[in-house]
């Protein structure tokens, strides 16, 4: 398991590649997940995440998976969806959450 803040999500292929730092910033740390059954439903709702998190500050990754070293850096390889949190929420959870409709107050 690891946890981390938030810094970027890549779209490779059949990977999706979240990067997570330290508070500072200073030391990048890369989960890939590997979609290959669901990746257009994955990828769209990673894709709206990206969105929120852009608006966002501090926001904690948490995972579960198997640490990889993939082109000479340390990761970890993250088998589906269900095994990343963003805030504590799973994914489709923290969307739901932080969407401006959902919390939209007359």
């Amino acid at each position: 398991a690891t946890a981390g803040f938030f810094d970027s999500i890549v779209y490779e292929e059949e990977t999706i590649i979240i990067t997570i730092t330290d508070k500072q910033k200073i030391y990048p740390f890369y989960l890939y997940l590997e979609v290959v059954d669901s990746y257009e439903d994955v990828g769209k709702m990673l894709s709206e995440l990206e969105k929120v998190l852009k608006t966002q500050d501090d926001v904690v990754v948490t995972c579960i998976g198997d640490i990889v070293k993939i082109d000479g850096r340390f990761g970890m390889r993250v088998k589906s969806a269900s095994n990343l949190r963003i805030n504590d929420y799973l994914i489709k959870e923290f969307i739901f959450k932080m969407d401006s409709l959902f919390n939209y107050v007359n």
